[in-house]
Parts: C-alpha cells; sequence; structure tokens
C-alpha cells in the first residue's frame, strides 16, 4: 500500500494512492504414483489507484475531484480443470464535489460521479460453460443544503440524479433528507 501527498501551493494539493492485494487457497491430495492432484485451487487479487485534487478558490469554497481505478479478478479451478471459472471486473470512475460555506449555520454542496464497470465471468465444466461480459456506466449529480442551528443539531436536505446505462437504461431523481442530534461526545442519534 502506497499513500503521497504533494502540496502544489496554499490552494491547491493533490493525493495519489495505491492497493494491491493477492491471495490463494489451494487443496491438494495425494494420486497414484506418489504424485499430487489438485482438489480445489482458489486464486483472487485486486489492484486499485486513486488520484485526488483539492483546491481552495477562497476560505470558504472549495472543490475536490478524484479518478479512481480497480480492477478485481478471480479464478476458480476444481478437479484439474474439470470445472473452471474467471472474473474480472474492471472500475474507472471520475467524482468532484464543490462546497461553499455560507455562513457557520449554512453549507451548500454539488457534485457529480461517472462510473465506468466491465468485465467477464467464464466458466467452463464437463457439459458446457457460461461467457458473460458486460459493461455499465452509471452518472449521478447532487445538490445539497446543510443546515446548523444549534451545535447538537445537523440537517441536510437535497436532491439527486441517477442514470445507469446498461442491457436497460434506468434513471430517477431522488430527494434526500438526513438528521442528526449529538446527545454527547460519543453518541449521536441519526
Amino acid at each position: 500500500n502506497i499513500k503521497a501527498f504533494y502540496n502544489i501551493n496554499e490552494y491547491n494539493n493533490i493525493s495519489l494512492s495505491f492497493f494491491g492485494g493477492r491471495d490463494d487457497l489451494n487443496i491438494d491430495t495425494d494420486a497414484p504414483n506418489n504424485s499430487t492432484q489438485s482438489l480445489f485451487k482458489y486464486d483472487w487479487g485486486n489492484k486499485a489507484g486513486s488520484l485526488k485534487w483539492t483546491h481552495i478558490f477562497a476560505p470558504n469554497l472549495y472543490s475536490n475531484f478524484w479518478v479512481n481505478i480497480s480492477k478485481f479478478d478471480s479464478e476458480l479451478n476444481i478437479l484439474d480443470d474439470l470445472v473452471k471459472e474467471k472474473n474480472n471486473i474492471n472500475d474507472l470512475s471520475f467524482k468532484g464535489s464543490i462546497v461553499y460555506d455560507i455562513s457557520q449555520k449554512y453549507q451548500l454542496k454539488f457534485g457529480f460521479e461517472q462510473k465506468n464497470i466491465d468485465g467477464v465471468f467464464e466458466q467452463t465444466f464437463p457439459d458446457g460453460g457460461v461467457d458473460v461480459p458486460f459493461e455499465r456506466t452509471q452518472y449521478t449529480g447532487f445538490g445539497a443544503l446543510s443546515w446548523k442551528p444549534t451545535n447538537r443539531w445537523d440537517i441536510e436536505a437535497g436532491l439527486r440524479y441517477n442514470k445507469f446505462i446498461s442491457d436497460k437504461d434506468f434513471s430517477d431523481f431522488a430527494p434526500r433528507f438526513s438528521a442528526k442530534y449529538k446527545l454527547d461526545e460519543h453518541t449521536n442519534l441519526r
């Protein structure tokens, strides 16, 4: 895992992060002639990277923009290729938000996200197989107003737009509302 930060100047900074992980689960058994046979082999892993840029327009107006990428893959093998399965999922996302602190009590937020996902699911077995490629895109936009009437209350209302492009497209507007009350330093009611 790697994470790095760089302050370009007092109004701009960037951060870069990377994660990678890989796991194997293998179960073998003795076979004739002092050899081994693979009963079960499962190998999976994930790699992810993120680049974030923060820009301060003014003390009460700032933005964050991200580019995120991840790749997940897995491979399953049962009884030396009797049943095989392979999965790949790739995700490339772009995200941004702009926050305007109107006052100590009010904050206005706007943002967007575009998520591009593609991959394939493959499986082979003695009587056939499955090969399912897929490609999906999701677009999201939102706006919200936060209000702090007292030090204990946080109230937020907003609107979110979603569009999902796949074999069948879908889009909607979704209202948002949340309220949080701070009972003490360690307890919140939501």
